[in-house]
């Protein structure tokens, strides 16, 4: 965490949703780390302080809402109805910061709908030039619309490409099931559950941009 404004390479946003606490060491190597709503408290219970938190709150009783209060420096409450969610405006304060990159934790959730509303999140946050993880226990979701390497790993074995424009255009390279100049359409399964089995898989979006998800079954 920074108590003085430098340039931000790592922003973790935390949300509400299970935090594992294999995640803890990466959040605390963070240049800045915002909490949305409820995982102010969440945070703090796990020894981390963090540099902002956003949101209405209504997740906390009024003593949890004291103690978040008494040990974040700064904090910005909205009232519980308005437009946007807290994660997003938790995305808001981040884009001011400029950083380099923005992982989010605990944005997918048991919701489908906030889970959704998180992964468009992402393509906002590309647009700044800014690159921008979800990141559970189980999955690491991206949005690409270039080029990106993946490293083989046991923690994520798979990984599956899904079309976010209406036709895209993808080539990969060091997987089992390799494609070159694929043109995949949404509503197409063909990109799921792939695996890579190089050092470095290569995957280069030629047009539309996908979802990239790396995974693990448990």
């Amino acid at each position: 965490m920074v108590t003085i404004m430098t340039e931000i390479k790592n922003l973790s946003i935390v949300g509400l949703s299970c935090l594992p606490d294999k995640f803890i060491p990466q959040i605390i190597k963070s240049d800045y780390i915002i909490a949305a709503d409820g995982a102010s408290f969440l945070l703090i219970k796990k020894g981390i302080i963090p540099d902002l938190a956003v949101g209405d709150f209504d997740s906390l009783s009024s003593v949890k809402l004291r103690m978040v209060q008494n040990k974040i420096a700064k904090i910005i409450k909205y009232p519980r109805i308005k437009d946007l969610t807290d994660m997003h405006l938790a995305v808001i304060e981040a884009l001011k910061l400029k950083p380099q990159k923005i992982t989010i934790y605990g944005g997918t959730g048991k919701r489908i709908d906030h889970f959704l509303g998180n992964l468009f999140l992402l393509e906002l946050i590309n647009k700044f030039n800014i690159k921008a993880e979800i990141v559970d226990e189980y999955n690491e979701i991206k949005i690409i619309e270039k080029i990106e390497t993946l490293t083989k790993s046991a923690y994520f074995p798979y990984f599956s490409i899904i079309p976010l424009s209406e036709e895209t255009v993808v080539s990969a390279t060091g997987c089992r099931y390799e494609i070159k100049n694929k043109k995949i359409t949404r509503g197409q399964t063909i990109g799921i559950s792939n695996e890579i089995i190089k050092d470095q898989c290569l995957i280069t979006v030629e047009k539309g941009k996908i979802v990239l998800i790396r995974s693990k079954d448990s």
